[in-house]
């Protein structure tokens, strides 16, 4: 790998940051890469398929870069997240491999979700997991192939749309992801639990 790329990722972060914050502004970015570091609060990540369509890669071949706050539930961060965020979690059915998959926040612990494509017609999210699924359910392999995904692997939140420039923009919150585009596809919420637990549970066989 050159040594420029990881440099080149730690200032493209920042500026991003700062180009966002401050309304997309070019002079806002090349300020951001003036202060680059390894402990910044953000990342970035490419984002691969056609699981997030509409919302990313709208078109086929597309690879958007997405801007996300890094998030860790021992630290409390899990409590941030609500129903309708776009997150990054590392895939339960590749852990040691350090997949990840970028999904939507679907349902929170506690929840009772109507789950017509996944094996059970409903399902109870139990404490320390949440529900996962892509906003093109005809293309995303998510929580109703691998079932809950534990609050732990989730590793960051989609701010925004950091690349091509023509896609820059943040990533808009839907609560209500499981919309009419899905055909009546995506699961739905029968019933809510406010509160996010970020007790660390095992992962679910």
């Amino acid at each position: 790998m050159s040594p420029w790329k990881p440099l080149f990722r730690r200032f493209v972060t920042f500026g991003a940051t700062f180009g966002v914050t401050f309304g997309g502004s070019f002079v806002a970015v090349y300020a951001g890469l003036t202060i680059a570091s390894d402990f910044s609060p953000y990342k970035i990540d490419t984002v691969a398929g056609e699981s997030m369509q509409p919302t990313l890669n709208p078109s086929p071949g597309d690879k958007d870069v997405i801007l996300l706050r890094r998030l860790s539930c021992d630290s409390g961060d899990c409590s941030r997240l609500a129903r309708g965020d776009v997150v990054d979690a590392f895939n339960p059915r590749m852990v040691r491999r350090g997949d990840m998959v970028v999904k939507r926040l679907v349902g929170l612990p506690g929840d009772t979700l109507s789950t017509p494509m996944y094996r059970e017609d409903v399902v109870k999210v139990q404490p320390g997991f949440c529900w996962l699924e892509g906003d093109n359910p005809a293309k995303s392999a998510d929580s109703n192939f691998y079932g809950p995904v534990s609050l732990d692997s989730i590793q960051g939140k989609a701010v925004a749309i950091i690349w091509p420039p023509s896609r820059i923009g943040r990533i808009p919150h839907r609560p209500n992801a499981s919309g009419d585009a899905s055909g009546g596809k995506r699961s739905k919420l029968l019933h809510s639990n406010v509160r996010v637990k970020t007790e660390r549970t095992p992962h679910p066989p």
